[in-house]
């Protein structure tokens, strides 16, 4: 977008009078490296750390026993859980025997993958070393023995990779990379745009006129038939998909022209969110192969791509969530950029917006906003960055003021305690002969238990084909009880008011039967939150893993007659077989076809941000900096964690993080950018128009 290129000149000028960090010894010429710390005898100018073995070092070994642990545990449950239907016992000798080993195997994986890449970051701190060493600026400074040596060493008669003749695959390869650096940012994102878009048109074909479904059509009817802003849903959204389905109306006559124009338009955010990461990411000199494969995971995923074409709110925040992690990773490589006036518009809009389409990002926001400021190692940097953040806040807070000037109907604040309404609904039914008078008074304090024990006098009954019993009951119309999967019907009998008069006692209560039953908390919590940590959960048992159906509670819009929104499976003419695949992704996630429900399932984020988190913990021994990954893996750790609180767990509340995997795995591959790569002199005047371009 549009930058001042005097602006960006003047940053430009303080990142070279006043670096962001000393170099590294990597990055340094070699007549400034210290010949205590850097310099060996055979390769005089490089570094010590290029030098290091490669074997992992004690703290990797540590981390990969960690981790290993983790991963093994959660494993372990997870497929004890699958196997027992989800009923299991978390004192099972048989459960921690395979935790055991699990972890065992875990590790030894994780050696072997940080083995690897301590090889690779080696080669890459080779590779930069000498290529400073063989630059004509630290050449003019070098001794002439080194200059020779220097010299031979990147000759390409020495090399011996160079006197191979390259494969046609790897001379195309090596074109098509030098022709997309060519190019400008805007060119660049445009192609990524428009290839991504591409790769969903059989979605859009599939999915047309538009998935009316999950909360869209209850939010859109509550408002354009009583004209009343339900707060229980993200009001931007709730403004943004109503005001597509009128314009679609207004201009076709039909509200399936409404649901056509919302699904285009998130279509796009979502895929120039993904364009711009790819091209940010192989600006900081992430591998082009390494971008490529990692946005195909996202980019090929067809639950992405059903999401994409649906009127749930989580796949329009995910294009901003995006977006924001990256910029956070921007923001840390370039302290200086927020002072470019469209940077920081660019900033706050996606900071808004992402704040604005979900509650909890509020919560996520303002913790990194605290670690950027601490981080920020220059007061005018801190400056800038403060003057952004406080600009979103603002945005913000005159946005929620604005919408309070309108009818609106505020929700309770049940969804926020919905672990321990879980929790304490289980012991209720699973230990209810055991609990004493006192504790059913303590309990009947904040829920109704009168529905509940008509629920428990119904008897358990078997759900989805799920070994563990529920239990159900209805008044006016509303399911109470407890099932195991969703907190939803646990929720319902929540008491509000007590809650809020005497949340300390909620507490004390929640930790009480905590003490007093250990096993049933476990057993909730697994069955709750299992479908966010092991990829193989079941869908079978928990239908509300997966996309919800095409509007399935039926409601319509009053002012839109007998031209509702239809329902994409009756529009004619589709490939059968098309259809079947999204609808097979989306409704099912591939249950029962292996690694394909693996690659979709909720789960795989929480492996691969432990894999992530590895992988940039090893490059502290090569000096590479840590924090230009770790704080954009901490935005997504921390809604994945917000994730945990929910009612139920969903691939649609783990969509975000399902956008940003290929962010996650491309942060540890970020190198610094060939300009930070030269060693501090008296800068030349850049052009402005290059200034405007790196800006953007």
């Amino acid at each position: 977008m549009p930058t001042n290129a005097s602006d960006d000149a003047a940053q430009r000028e303080d990142d070279t009078v006043q670096p962001e960090m000393p170099p590294t010894p990597s990055e340094m010429p070699p007549d400034q490296h210290s010949s205590s710390e850097c310099d060996t005898p055979e390769n005089p100018g490089v570094s010590r750390s290029v030098a290091m073995p490669i074997t992992p070092s004690g703290g990797d070994m540590a981390l990969c026993i960690v981790i290993g642990v983790i991963l093994g545990t959660v494993y372990a449950i997870g497929h004890e859980f699958t196997a027992w239907g989800g009923v299991f016992t978390i004192r099972s000798l048989k459960l921690w025997s395979l935790a055991g080993m699990m972890s065992a195997g875990m590790a030894v994986v994780l050696y072997a993958l940080l083995l690897a890449w301590n090889a690779y970051l080696r080669s890459v701190a080779t590779r930069d070393a000498v290529s400073s060493s063989a630059s004509p600026s630290s050449a003019a400074r070098t001794p002439k023995s080194t200059r020779h040596a220097s010299e031979r060493r990147v000759s390409p008669s020495s090399h011996p990779a160079s006197a191979r003749p390259a494969s046609a695959a790897r001379r195309a390869f090596h074109v098509a990379a030098r022709w997309l650096s060519g190019l400008g940012p805007h060119p660049r994102r445009a192609l990524f745009l428009a290839l991504i878009l591409l790769c969903w048109i059989p979605a859009f074909i599939a999915f047309f006129p538009g998935n009316f479904n999950d909360d869209g059509p209850l939010q859109s009817a509550e408002f354009l038939n009583g004209h009343v802003i339900n707060l229980q849903w993200p009001a931007a959204h709730t403004l943004i998909l109503s005001a597509c389905l009128r314009l679609g109306f207004a201009l076709a006559g039909t509200g399936s022209a409404g649901v056509t124009i919302y699904a285009v338009l998130q279509s796009v955010l979502m895929a120039f969110a993904l364009a711009f990461a790819a091209d940010r990411l192989l600006r900081w000199r992430v591998p082009g192969i390494v971008v490529t494969l990692a946005m195909l995971v996202t980019v090929a995923n067809p639950v992405v791509q059903a999401f994409a074409m649906s009127t749930v709110k989580d796949a329009l925040f995910s294009a901003f969530f995006v977006i924001v992690a990256v910029l956070v990773a921007d923001v840390l490589r370039r302290p200086m950029a927020l002072k470019s006036a469209g940077f920081t518009a660019f900033f706050v809009l996606n900071c808004a917006m992402a704040v604005l389409l979900r509650k909890q990002m509020l919560y996520v926001f303002l913790i990194v906003a605290v670690i950027l400021l601490i981080v920020a190692n220059r007061g005018k940097a801190r400056l800038y960055l403060a003057r952004a953040i406080a600009i979103v806040l603002a945005v913000v807070l005159v946005f929620n003021t604005v919408i309070g000037l309108f009818p609106t109907r505020k929700p309770g604040i049940r969804d926020m305690v919905s672990v321990p309404d879980q929790q304490i609904a289980a012991v209720f039914f699973a230990a209810h002969d055991s609990l004493s008078a006192g504790d059913m008074a303590a309990i009947g304090e904040y829920y109704e238990t009168d529905l509940w024990q008509e629920a428990y006098d119904n008897g358990p009954v078997q759900l989805n084909g799920s070994d563990v019993p529920s239990y159900l009951a209805v008044k006016d119309g509303l399911p109470y009880g407890y099932l195991p999967f969703i907190a939803d019907y646990a929720n319902w009998a929540l008491k509000d008011d007590a809650l809020k008069a005497n949340p300390a006692g909620f507490l004390a209560l929640w930790m009480r039967l905590g003490r007093e039953y250990p096993g049933i908390y476990a057993q909730a919590l697994v069955q709750q939150e299992n479908v966010y940590f092991y990829p193989g959960a079941p869908v079978e048992a928990n239908t509300w893993v997966a996309m919800s159906g095409w509007n399935s509670v039926n409601f319509v819009i009053e002012d839109f007659g007998d031209k509702q929104p239809v329902d994409y499976h009756t529009v004619p003419g589709k490939p059968a077989g098309l259809v079947a695949w999204y609808d097979d992704a989306a409704l099912r996630l591939f249950r029962g076809h292996g690694l394909l429900a693996r690659w979709v399932a909720p789960g795989l984020v929480f492996t691969i941000l432990l894999v992530s988190l590895a992988m940039t913990l090893a490059r502290r021994k090569f000096r590479l900096r840590m924090v230009w990954c770790v704080v954009p893996w901490l935005v997504v750790a921390l809604y994945w964690c917000t994730s945990l609180l929910a009612p139920v767990a969903s691939i649609r509340l783990a969509l975000p993080t399902v956008v940003t995997i290929p962010v996650l795995l491309c942060l540890p591959w970020m190198r610094a950018e060939k300009a930070d790569d030269a060693p501090a002199a008296t800068p030349a005047p850049a052009a402005p128009a290059q200034d405007a371009q790196d800006a953007r």
